[in-house]
């Protein structure tokens, strides 16, 4: 092109504007406003429109009520059916052709739509059923009523167009007042979550400091003379129990050297008190070790030696027998005083035991164990805050960018909404 004729021109640019966050609820909803009025007006007028139409339809019906349709030139079979027709028509018109109250609100936007389509459908429905007698007999009527309820028709669904937009902006400056709050609400999360976070952080070295001291002290009570004591007061009831295991074993390791006659006298013998006693002596000696029982114990074992030597009870080796039966019996009062001795020493380990009490470590282990649950519970506090506060700052520009899009589509003006976030979260709007 010469001399630059025809050069495209540049677009022209948007204006933006900034904006506080605190302004962007009052300026949507003064657009909501504006747009509501002019929404209105719009729908009025379209609704003036109608009752015109209304009005137009009435004078129609009251012109066909007049009009014979020039039925006396027609085959009298159809009289009735076109009388009938135009009945049923002028019937329909007059019901539904009134004029409708005018718009004033939102509700009366809604009101109106439902009214119009209860009467277009009534008058659909009876003009489809007509279509014939009003075609053939009342085609001047017919053209013009269809062209009327199409012109209604439009202006009803101008009517829910324009309660669509009411909604959408009602939808849009809700967008921009809770967006605005929930930002708000985001901020103060941030500062929240960050004051938990540093609080939890300063508490974590104090609680480390708490644990150190208290592993010290655990340390040091391990030397303790308190401590060794208690141990050696453990160490001398297992001492002696384990004292009576090695006795109760040597007993009953004696003893079945001569189970074999003491089972056999057993058998023979008829007294039985006895024969329990034997009993109780085949199955534990260790248990019969005792003052009460000790007497009929070694005459149990004297009879089964005369059994043995006068051959009631027979054995491979008579004097074998005897002998360990002589040895055992013997030895009977050696044990019932070392057993008796043992069940002193258990006895007084047992009481020395209970009233040293619990472990002088129980109380500081637990004190150890309290404290590291409180490092970690602690830890894990500061972390959900630090995540939190993270969270929420990583939102606010999403819900910024919902509040500018919905306030530049309610007011028609790009906007930059200016807002600070605290702390470390701080972001450019």
């Amino acid at each position: 092109m010469i001399f630059g004729w025809g050069r495209k021109k540049e677009p022209k640019r948007e204006e933006v504007y900034r904006i506080p966050l605190e302004d962007v609820a009052g300026l949507a909803e003064e657009a909501r406003v504006r747009r509501a009025e002019r929404i209105l007006t719009d729908a009025s007028n379209t609704q003036h429109r109608n009752n015109d139409l209304m009005r137009e339809m009435m004078q129609i019906r009251n012109k066909l009520a007049d009009d014979d349709l020039n039925i006396d030139d027609i085959d009298k079979r159809l009289h009735i059916q076109v009388s009938r027709g135009k009945q049923m028509l002028m019937d329909t018109l007059e019901k539904n052709t009134t004029e409708i109250k005018p718009i004033h609100t939102y509700d009366d936007m809604i009101r109106v739509g439902g009214e119009l389509e209860h009467r277009l459908k009534k008058m659909g429905n009876v003009l489809g059923k007509q279509t014939r007698f009003i075609h053939v007999f009342a085609e001047e009527y017919a053209m013009r009523l269809k062209e009327m309820l199409e012109e209604m028709d439009n202006n009803r669904n101008i009517i829910l167009g324009a309660v669509s937009r009411h909604q959408s902006d009602q939808q849009m400056t809700d967008t921009v007042t809770h967006g605005a709050d929930h930002i708000s609400d985001l901020e103060m999360s941030v500062i929240k979550s960050t004051a938990e976070e540093r609080d939890y952080g300063k508490q974590i070295p104090r609680i480390k400091r708490q644990i150190e001291r208290a592993q010290d002290v655990v340390k040091r009570c391990y030397k303790s003379e308190e401590y060794v004591s208690w141990l050696q007061t453990g160490k001398s009831l297992t001492d002696a129990q384990d004292a009576e295991k090695a006795l109760a074993f040597e007993v009953a390791a004696r003893f079945t050297t001569i189970s074999r006659p003491l089972g056999r006298y057993m058998h023979i013998s008829s007294d039985k008190e006895q024969k329990a006693l034997l009993k109780r002596v085949l199955h534990n000696a260790y248990l019969t070790m005792n003052i009460k029982d000790a007497k009929d114990v070694m005459q149990l074992i004297e009879k089964s030696r005369q059994a043995v030597l006068s051959g009631s009870i027979s054995v491979k080796d008579v004097s074998k027998a005897s002998n360990a039966l002589v040895i055992a019996r013997d030895m009977v009062p050696k044990f019932v005083e070392r057993a008796r001795e043992v069940s002193r020493r258990i006895r007084d380990a047992s009481d020395a035991v209970k009233k040293a009490g619990d472990s002088p470590l129980n109380k500081l282990e637990e004190d150890v164990a309290s404290l590291q649950n409180k490092l970690t519970l602690t830890e894990e506090k500061r972390h959900d805050a630090a995540n939190a506060a993270k969270m929420a700052a990583s939102s606010i520009p999403v819900e910024l960018g919902r509040v500018q899009e919905s306030l530049r589509n309610i007011t028609g003006v790009r906007y930059v909404v200016e807002y600070t976030v605290p702390g470390a979260f701080r972001t450019d709007g």
